[in-house]
């Protein structure tokens, strides 16, 4: 995992000076552009999309953890919180009492029985996605926190997910509907709640992207 770290930051800063200039305003955070899908990649809906149906992919941020393009790809969103915690939803609260009073995100429109935790420690029974986040490992999270080693707000939970058919995806970057970008970790796990993480993205990524943050 060393390696791969050093190859995403690697390509950031080859990007150009620009975007170095903007990571370092923001305390060494980066996105930027990427020309293909791959796992571990960001989508940025533009802003023109979604506005009237899918409304929950409107601004948003899908971070890609599957990417078969034979097959499938998968994601979730990572803005969209709900007005739930997972204390909630039924049977959560019994299962994972630390984590009642977590706020619930909508990660996506299917697999709506599926709950997935989004963080940045490398647990037992977790995935990495890029290094440094992980997603999964429901037991050791709450194991973790009951021994107070970690805290509740150290871990993202989400409900549902993202997919797309194989060529469904490819189709909608090439129609302008999402950007594709890969991000630092620290901003795939920041909060929402300072500023609006569509928007840090976008501003980051260049002058292109950053004037999609300014339209209404």
């Amino acid at each position: 995992t060393g390696a791969q770290a050093d190859w995403r930051e690697f390509r950031a800063r080859l990007v150009g000076s620009s975007a170095r200039d903007a990571a370092e305003r923001q305390g060494g955070e980066w996105a930027h552009p990427l020309g293909t899908v791959e796992k571990g990649c960001v989508l940025l809906a533009n802003p023109g999309a979604f506005t009237s149906s899918q409304t929950y992919f409107n601004r948003s941020v899908v971070l890609i953890f599957s990417h078969e393009p034979a097959t499938h790809t998968a994601g979730i969103v990572l803005n969209r919180p709900t007005q739930y915690t997972l204390g909630m939803i039924g049977g959560a609260a019994d299962m994972l009492p630390v984590f009642k009073d977590s706020p619930l995100y909508l990660g996506g429109d299917v697999n709506e029985q599926v709950l997935y935790i989004l963080h940045g420690q490398p647990l037992e029974g977790a995935q990495a996605i890029v290094p440094g986040v992980y997603l999964g490992g429901h037991d050791a999270a709450k194991a973790r926190v009951e021994e107070g080693r970690a805290k509740p707000g150290d871990f993202k939970w989400l409900t549902r997910n993202a997919g797309w058919a194989p060529g469904q995806l490819q189709r909608e970057v090439d129609q302008g509907t999402w950007a594709v970008a890969s991000a630092s970790s620290g901003l795939l796990l920041c909060s929402d709640n300072e500023r609006p993480l569509w928007n840090r993205m976008l501003e980051l990524m260049g002058e292109e992207f950053a004037s999609w943050a300014q339209q209404e």
